[in-house]
């Protein structure tokens, strides 16, 4: 297992997985389920043509808890993700939610150990999350 230069054991490649494939006109991304500020240096997805090359890589905006399934873009880039809190990731668990200093906890948040949220993300020169408020519930 690699650490970071604070010590923060990274997971990348080690426990989780790339878990959800979006697709946006002729590619494919295939995105790591755990891109948190505590477990990737710098969040990627790995980008495919329709062959199954692998073509690069697309900077991620840091979020936490799991990606666990996206959509299909949207013709201008437009995709949403579930981000999914699940009790047995301690590893994953953060008090710093993205959200919540916005828009308030959501009434499941308070009340579930597990949760989730449609987040939404724009394709450009990287998969950048936008603040809309992803709170089920």
């Amino acid at each position: 297992m690699q650490k970071d230069t604070d010590s923060k054991f990274m997971l990348q490649n080690h426990v989780k997985n790339y878990e959800t494939l979006a697709s946006s006109n002729d590619k494919l991304a295939a995105i790591f389920e755990a891109n948190g500020k505590d477990v990737s240096l710098s969040p990627s997805a790995i980008l495919f043509n329709l062959d199954s090359e692998s073509t690069g890589t697309l900077p991620l905006d840091l979020i936490e808890y799991r990606i666990t399934d996206a959509r299909t873009a949207s013709d201008d880039g437009y995709l949403g993700a579930i981000n999914y809190v699940f009790p047995g990731d301690p590893d994953l668990f953060t008090n710093e939610d993205l959200f919540a200093p916005k828009f308030g906890q959501g009434k499941s948040h308070a009340t579930r150990d597990s949760y989730e949220g449609l987040v939404k993300f724009q394709i450009q020169q990287g998969l950048s999350r936008l603040s809309t408020n992803p709170r089920f519930g």
